[in-house]
């Protein structure tokens, strides 16, 4: 019988990630984590997502979508988070 296999990830703070043009923003400035940059954050969660063998992912914190920021935006549009959520690495 197939399974369905389902992760949650609670990322903190991840709309930090973006600019307001729903943009990943993976530079070296640093990041809403103490002694961590944005590239170091985005390359973490990347990793983290590639490696969960998992069908389908909640993102726990990421539901920013206001006239601000759109979160499925972000993560449809980010070619680091969505390759390794789609399974292309």
């Amino acid at each position: 019988m197939p399974r369905l296999r389902l992760a949650c990830y609670n990322i903190a703070w991840f709309a930090r990630l973006f600019d307001r043009r729903n943009r990943l923003v993976a530079d070296l400035a640093w990041s809403a984590l103490r002694d961590v940059t944005r590239r170091r954050r985005a390359a973490a969660i990347a990793e983290v997502l590639g490696r969960v063998d998992a069908d389908c992912f909640a993102i726990i914190e990421a539901p920013n979508s206001d006239h601000r920021q759109s979160c499925v935006v972000e993560l449809e549009g980010s070619p680091r988070i969505s390759a390794c959520v789609s399974g292309r690495r």
